[in-house]
């Protein structure tokens, strides 16, 4: 199976979650004020899981119940890079400048 990385959210406003810990017994996803949610091990080192509602969620991820991290492919770190992470709709950014191309490749 191929996995994106970090949270992926659905046209349906649900999020897949993926982080690739291949060393890792056992990954969980933290969010204030909700119980952890126990990923689920995928092959190759995967550890996956799926939220509904997720669009503005704060997570961290608990690996091995030691290291409590931000995701590493987050999109936004609303409070710093060492903060959780946030679920953001990039579908739903307002862009403001309708001809912009990216710099010249050389």
């Amino acid at each position: 199976m191929r996995h994106g990385h970090g949270a992926r959210l659905q046209p349906d406003g649900s999020a897949r979650f993926s982080l690739w810990a291949p060393d890792a017994q056992q990954v969980e996803l933290t969010r204030d004020g909700q119980p952890n949610l126990p990923m689920q091990a995928e092959s190759d080192g995967w550890f996956t899981a799926h939220v509904s509602n997720a669009a503005g969620l704060e997570y961290r991820y608990l690996v091995d119940n030691k290291l409590n991290i931000p995701d590493p492919a987050s999109r936004w770190q609303p409070a710093s890079v060492n903060g959780p992470s946030c679920v953001v709709d990039p579908h739903a950014y307002r862009w403001r400048t309708a001809g912009w191309l990216g710099p010249a490749m050389a």
